[in-house]
């Protein structure tokens, strides 16, 4: 009897042993967490579940506490996608902040305090907390946020844990972590606008069409000029084309005129059918090209075919409801493929149109262009005549600053002492040569 006992408590000291080892190793296991003397398999960097850093403050440590972990998600994300966060950054925000249970998206009782504070009643804190790269990786799909690593199926995605901040003394919480990306600041986001270059179809589905795009281009938090306006405008300027006739110049001057970086050309048609009594199906096809508004470089170019979509109103309404599913999808992929683009001419700098008025003296406007180079990141010369010569910069700075170089440029060259401002509107600048 007593070995039975002694059988038996030590059968279950065994499986006590066991089960505390796979208590112990299974985290680690499920997110590819690794000790911290292991190295990680050069096919596969990082871990499934990495440490991230945020910031984060609230009324109360906890609320402070999941404004962090919120952040480390978010940063995590970014690093995921790459150069696409960039362009995707307000809508990964409204989507983190809709997020209820953060514990889906973190690996419980992993949050690590790295520094707290209390300034002006609220409660900042930076921590480290182990994010789930797939779970993090399926809500942005769910979102229809693509790009980096980011596609349809994401899985089994690895990241390495981030470096633990360091916290300078005197240096404020909120300063400590820089961002994955590059992000665009205030009033620096590239402005869009959305077009019809062929003149065929019905105009009421093109309209339909550009106000889903414009809507898309919100909803990312990018400023748009609104295509209706620009063509009320552009009637009452039949004079600014005398010179040069076609849409083109259209294009330029709204381009001038206005500060607006990129043109989206839309191209919709539709096909659709009566298919019983009261029902009514059709499809889009949607054909979208984005352009540089100064250089006329194209970005990309998508195409997208809707499936059936039906209506039991009219024909016409089956039609626009085809156009605006077609839009929408139509958008999500030409931002996405687009986005590494856009964030490479941010890195370069803004874009500028130069604009000098009586050129007559070829020499001292070559003179100038080089003077104007050292100071910036890139000038090309896109036309010339006797009257007018036109160029585009591409500059870090204000507009302000770039014309405050061009003064001074103009003042090394013999012969251009008296050039002087015309006007300025957006980003363009117009001088008169003073020959």
């Amino acid at each position: 009897m007593i070995q039975i006992q002694v059988r038996f408590a030590a059968g279950t000291l065994l499986i006590m042993f066991l089960l505390a080892g796979c208590a112990s190793y299974y985290p680690g296991d499920r997110y590819g967490i690794q000790p911290p003397d292991s190295r990680y398999d050069d096919d596969q960097v990082g871990v499934l579940a990495p440490t991230f850093y945020g910031y984060g403050e609230g009324v109360d440590r906890s609320s402070a506490e999941d404004a962090a972990a919120a952040d480390a998600i978010y940063r995590a994300m970014s690093v995921l996608l790459g150069e696409a966060s960039t362009v995707y950054a307000e809508k990964m925000r409204r989507v983190i902040s809709d997020i209820r249970r953060l514990d889906l998206y973190t690996v419980h009782q992993t949050r690590r305090i790295i520094e707290w504070d209390r300034v002006g009643g609220l409660y900042q804190v930076i921590l480290g907390v182990r994010v789930n790269l797939d779970a993090a990786a399926s809500l942005l799909v769910q979102h229809t946020i693509r790009g980096g690593r980011i596609t349809d199926r994401a899985a089994g995605l690895r990241l390495p844990d981030e470096v633990v901040p360091e916290v300078l003394p005197g240096q404020r919480l909120q300063d400590v972590l820089s961002r994955p990306v590059p992000m665009w600041g205030a009033g620096e986001k590239p402005v869009f606008l959305v077009y019809h270059a062929q003149t065929l179809g019905d105009p009421a589905l093109f309209r339909a069409a550009a106000a889903g795009a414009n809507s898309y281009l919100a909803s990312l938090g990018f400023p748009y000029l609104d295509y209706d306006h620009v063509q009320e405008i552009l009637s009452d300027q039949d004079l600014v084309f005398s010179d040069i006739a076609g849409r083109t110049s259209a294009l330029r001057w709204i381009a001038s005129r206005f500060r607006n970086d990129y043109f989206i050309d839309v191209l919709v048609e539709t096909s659709g059918r009566q298919v019983s009594a009261n029902l009514y199906q059709a499809e889009a096809y949607i054909s979208l090209t984005c352009y540089d508004s100064f250089s006329a470089e194209g970005k990309g170019s998508v195409f997208y075919q809707t499936p059936a979509v039906t209506s039991s109103t009219s024909l016409f309404s089956a039609r626009s409801l085809a156009v605006q599913q077609g839009i929408e999808a139509a958008m999500k992929r030409l931002m996405a493929d687009i986005s590494s683009s856009l964030v490479a001419d941010a890195r370069m700098g803004n874009q500028y149109e130069l604009i000098f008025i009586s050129t007559t003296n070829d020499q001292l406007m070559r003179s100038l262009s080089q003077r104007i180079e050292y100071r910036v990141t890139n000038v090309r010369r896109s036309s010339f005549s006797l009257d007018e010569s036109r160029y585009v910069v591409v500059f870090s700075g204000t507009v302000t600053e770039l014309e405050d170089i061009v003064y001074e440029a103009a003042s090394m060259v013999p012969g251009l002492s008296d050039l002087y401002l015309v006007y300025q509107r957006g980003n363009s600048v117009t001088f008169h040569t003073g020959l």
